[in-house]
C-alpha cells in the first residue's frame, strides 16, 4: 500500500521514518525550514540512549506538491492546525482511501469522517479513529528526537460505521515493523479515550506544576495530580458507557516512568513559547465533557484558572 504521512513534527517524523525504513512508499507532508532541511540533509533521528539514524533522500512534499495516491493517510498535525489538511483530502482521497488521525485530541477521527461525507458524498474515504502512543519533539529543521522507544498506533472505525473494515487488519500488519506496533482496534472509542486519559491529564498537570516527566515519576504534588486528572477522565468515559480494560492510573503512571525525566509534552512547550497550542482540546474540552455528563473535573478547573493567569488564555 501507499502512504501520506501529513506533519511531520514529533509524531508524524517517528511514524514516516519506520516506515521508510521499512521500504514502504510513503510521502511525508511538511513544510517551511524543516521540509528544505529534510530535502538537503535527509531526516535525523536522535534517540536518547541509542545510534542515531538518517533516512536519506525521504520523499517529502508541501501539501500542495503532493503527487501521491495514498491507499493510507496517517493525519498527525497538531488540533489547530487540522483545518490545513482538508485541501489535500479533498484532493486525493477516493473511496478507498482510509484516513486514519493520530491527534492528541478525542473524537477527532469522527468529526473528519463527518465533515467529509457532507463535503465529498459517496466519494469520500473511509476514515477511522486513532491514537498513537510516542514520545518525540524536532529537535530542529530536519532532526527528530525520541525520548523513548515506543511507536504504539491503535486505528479502528466508530461506532457509527458499524463493522470493521478489513483493510485495517491489513494496515495494521504491513506497518507493525521497526518498532511500530500498529493495531486494528474492535473498540478504538475505548482504546482512544484511554490514551487521552495519558496524554490530557500529564498536560494538565505540567500546566500547575510547570512540570516535567521526572516531577511527575517522583512522589509528590505533581504524581498526585497527574492520577486525580486520569481518575477525572476515567470517570467521564464511565459515564459516557465507555468500559476500560485496565486501570487507567496505573497504566499511565507506567507510561510516564518509563519516560526520560527531562521530557515535557508538547502543550506545555507551546504555551511557554507563546505558540498556539492544544489547550481546548485537551483541557477545555474535558471541562465541557464533564459537565455534558455531571461528573466534576476540579483538577481541570485548576488547571483553566492556572492557565489562565499565567498565560492569559
Amino acid at each position: 500500500m501507499e502512504y501520506v504521512v501529513f506533519g511531520m513534527g514529533g509524531v508524524g517524523a517517528s511514524v514516516y521514518e519506520r516506515l521508510a525504513r521499512a521500504g514502504l512508499p510513503v510521502t511525508g507532508i511538511a513544510r517551511g525550514a524543516h521540509l528544505a532541511a529534510m530535502r538537503s540533509h535527509g531526516l535525523r533521528v536522535e534517540r536518547l540512549g541509542r545510534e542515531p539514524v538518517l533516512v536519506e533522500n525521504p520523499r517529502v512534499s508541501t501539501a500542495e506538491e503532493c503527487s501521491a495516491t495514498p491507499d493510507v493517510i496517517f493525519v498527525c498535525v497538531k488540533g489547530y492546525s487540522l483545518e490545513s489538511v482538508y485541501p489535500l483530502l479533498h484532493g486525493v482521497c477516493t473511496a478507498k482511501t482510509v484516513v486514519i488521525p493520530l491527534l492528541n485530541i478525542y473524537g477527532t477521527g469522527e468529526r473528519i469522517d463527518a465533515r467529509l461525507r457532507d463535503e465529498m458524498g459517496p466519494l469520500a474515504p473511509v476514515c477511522a479513529d486513532g491514537c498513537i502512543y510516542v514520545s518525540a519533539e524536532l529537535a530542529g529543521p530536519g532532526v527528530l528526537l525520541e525520548h523513548a522507544p515506543i511507536c504504539r498506533i491503535l486505528f479502528g472505525l466508530h461506532s457509527a460505521l458499524g463493522e470493521q473494515d478489513a483493510r485495517l487488519a491489513a494496515i495494521a500488519a504491513e506497518c507493525s515493523f521497526n518498532g511500530i506496533e500498529a493495531v486494528a482496534s474492535t473498540d478504538i472509542r475505548r482504546d482512544a479515550l484511554g490514551k487521552f486519559s495519558y496524554v490530557s491529564p500529564m498536560g494538565a498537570t505540567a500546566i500547575i506544576h510547570e512540570a516535567t516527566a521526572g516531577d511527575v515519576q517522583r512522589g509528590g504534588a505533581a504524581r498526585d495530580t497527574f492520577v486525580a486528572a486520569v481518575r477525572e477522565v476515567e470517570a467521564i468515559g464511565a459515564a459516557m458507557g465507555v468500559v476500560f480494560d485496565r486501570d487507567l492510573a496505573a497504566a499511565n503512571l507506567a507510561i510516564a516512568d518509563s519516560l526520560d525525566p527531562s521530557s515535557t509534552t508538547s502543550m506545555q512547550r507551546d504555551l511557554m513559547a507563546g505558540r498556539p497550542s492544544e489547550f481546548d482540546g485537551l483541557v477545555s474540552e474535558v471541562v465541557r465533557l464533564g459537565e455534558c455528563y455531571h461528573v466534576p473535573t476540579p483538577t481541570y478547573l485548576e488547571a483553566t484558572r492556572v492557565a489562565q493567569d499565567r498565560f492569559g488564555l
